[in-house]
């Protein structure tokens, strides 16, 4: 599922429950781990937090 059309179904609802929001941080997480190295460096923890910020721009 797109993080745009994601985002949209849980606004539809009026309510997240904990787990929509720890999938919805996974997916966030997949879009800025870029070298699967077990870490995130500061480029990667940067774009995570982006990503946290603005789920629906495009960071790719």
């Amino acid at each position: 599922m797109a993080i745009q059309e994601y985002v949209r179904s849980i606004a539809a609802t009026q309510t997240v429950s904990k787990e929509e929001v720890f999938r919805f941080l996974e997916m966030q997480f997949a879009r800025a781990y870029r070298n699967h190295d077990g870490l995130l460096d500061i480029d990667e923890l940067a774009l995570f937090a982006q990503c946290i910020s603005y789920p629906e721009s495009d960071q790719r």
